[in-house]
């Protein structure tokens, strides 16, 4: 049921943004942003689109950006949400929930908390995987900090190397995290290699204003700089994705094969390729 083309998704109000798809068991899933802010999620049964009820933790609806992902240890759908609430003077949180068929719970409650005025701890684009254990791992990027990076043990959130606090190490030439201003982090994404270990795509706007790309993986003891086979330019988020012999790719402005040593290109025909394309292998 999940092949081929489908009727358009119905939406509640008159527009949406930043749609996320998974798929699993044989159904399709997708997660928008309506012009609310409230996250949508629908399913795909066969014949029509259905929404599934509104994730709700606590009382609380999600809203802000979305990310899906399907657990197959678990059989559950996987969402994260950058709950865009105005707290704090212009924070967010960042939530995980998983929907088991019958109703939304959360990993672990509030991820992370943004604070500061104006675009200051704002909380962009999300990152989603889900490892061999069925358990979530989640990057994202907040200005003008940078890129971060967590995953769901079973019963805590914790990083490496202080991804999940400090940030991952970021070599963007001529950036920092002085203050709030035109630099900053601007997307993050995570995928993981067939030992669980994460390769994270991150995107970073330069002081002259133009997106800086860099792919980071960790090797379980530190973050190594993969570097970018990316010019820096004035638009495009970078990807990444693993498939299962371990070879990495990234996209953005195109797509590309990491050979050990190296950035390759890929063909036009490569999966993914495109500048807000989702790469999940």
């Amino acid at each position: 049921p999940v092949g081929g083309s489908h009727p358009p998704v119905t939406l509640q109000t008159s527009l949406s943004v930043q749609p996320s798809i998974a798929s699993g068991e044989g159904n399709l899933y997708v997660a928008y942003s309506e012009s609310t802010n409230l996250i949508r999620v629908m399913k795909w049964n066969g014949v029509k689109w259905e929404h599934l009820p509104d994730p709700m933790v606590s009382g609380s609806a999600f809203s802000g950006s979305a990310k899906l992902a399907w657990d197959p240890v678990g059989k559950n759908l996987i969402l994260a949400s950058t709950n865009r609430v105005v707290i704090n003077n212009g924070g967010q949180t960042i939530t995980v929930a998983k929907w088991d068929g019958t109703a939304w719970s959360a990993y672990g409650g509030v991820l992370i908390l943004g604070t500061g005025p104006g675009s200051w701890g704002q909380i962009h684009h999300l990152g989603l995987a889900v490892d061999g254990d069925g358990y979530p791992h989640v990057a994202w990027s907040r200005s003008p900090e940078g890129a971060y990076y967590t995953r769901w043990t079973g019963s805590v959130w914790t990083g490496y190397g202080g991804s999940d606090t400090a940030g991952i190490p970021n070599t963007t030439p001529g950036w920092s995290a002085s203050g709030p201003g035109s630099e900053g982090g601007v997307s993050a994404d995570v995928a993981l290699d067939p030992s669980g270990l994460p390769v994270v795509g991150m995107t970073f706007a330069s002081p002259n204003g133009l997106l800086v790309r860099e792919v980071k993986r960790w090797d379980g003891s530190a973050w190594l700089d993969l570097g970018s086979p990316f010019p820096s330019g004035p638009s495009f988020y970078v990807t990444a994705g693993v498939d299962s012999t371990g070879r990495l790719f990234a996209t953005s402005s195109g797509g590309f094969t990491w050979t050990g040593s190296a950035w390759v290109p890929q063909s036009s025909t490569a999966p993914g390729v495109g500048g807000m394309a989702e790469v999940h292998v």
